[in-house]
């Protein structure tokens, strides 16, 4: 956004900074979540205050209802394409109808740049963000009609357990080792694996150490996270074993009934099973 006027960087300017991204990359490739608008976003076009934003007009489902917005990033990422290896994630998608209706604009805005003989990567991958209940429940049949997932546990979280991560009266109920979300984050790792697509994770768990050790044993391969928590992820990635994690994550999914449990069988355990990490990490 601009500062000061909350007005979208146009074309041009988005372009630039994709294409910057898209150079540097070499052969690893960059995720560009499409932008999630609306709701209690900064104040744009159609943004009018909603009684409840988290689930009102947001991410892909305000980019359908404005899909001049849409169609402009979506030109910008497929021009930098160019350059380097890019794909675009749809944010907050609850199911494959939304999926299906951001492909078609997708396949709209190749068709434009081809006769206006602009190049782009005609593979270009369109991924989905994991953030809501139904695209949970969803994710076999999302699974098979998308590129790769990422897995948002900040949203996904708050909407699973139906709370408000910043509103001080029930922050206390944001738990992110709740078992009900280490079910739901193992059934669609699995989804993702039945299907053979690529599953990322980004979120604040990523960058907890114990979280993250709870991620890949329950599957995940790919963290995302700030720059900054890289080296102790790195370490602590150096440091496990994910067959021994694997078996934990089990056992904490079957034994375990509450966030609390969790917690305590955790940090009881990462210790003992990787005392070269977490005995000096939770000391």
């Amino acid at each position: 956004m601009h500062s000061g006027d909350n007005k979208i960087p146009d074309e041009e300017e988005q372009f630039a900074e994709y294409r910057r991204i898209a150079e540097s990359l070499g052969r690893n490739v960059a995720s560009i979540r499409a932008f999630d608008l609306g709701g209690d976003k900064a104040p744009i076009k159609g943004a009018e205050k909603e009684p409840n934003p988290s689930l009102g007009l947001r991410g892909i489902r305000y980019l359908l209802h404005y899909p001049d917005i849409f169609h402009t990033q979506l030109r910008a990422i497929l021009r930098a394409s160019h350059y380097g290896r890019l794909r675009v994630v749809l944010p907050l998608v609850s199911d494959v109808a939304e999926l299906r209706m951001a492909r078609r604009i997708v396949e709209e805005v190749k068709s434009k740049l081809r006769s206006d003989g602009i190049p782009f990567d005609d593979k270009l991958q369109v991924g989905v963000m994991i953030e809501v209940p139904s695209a949970v429940i969803g994710a076999d049949t999302l699974a098979r009609e998308s590129d790769m997932f990422s897995l948002g546990t900040n949203d996904l979280i708050q909407y699973l357990l139906a709370v408000d991560r910043i509103n001080e009266n029930v922050s206390y109920l944001y738990q992110p080792l709740h078992p009900t979300v280490l079910r739901a984050i193992r059934q669609t790792v699995q989804a993702a694996s039945k299907a053979s697509i690529p599953i990322e994770v980004c979120g604040e768990m990523s960058a907890n150490p114990a979280q993250a050790a709870m991620l890949m044993g329950l599957g995940v391969k790919t963290l995302s996270m700030t720059p900054t928590s890289i080296p102790i992820i790195k370490n602590l990635i150096r440091s496990v074993n994910l067959q021994d994690l694997g078996r934990l994550a089990d056992e904490l999914i079957v034994k375990c009934a509450t966030a609390k449990e969790v917690e305590e069988h955790l940090f009881r355990e990462l210790p003992r099973r990787f005392p070269g990490f977490f005995a000096a990490w939770i000391g």
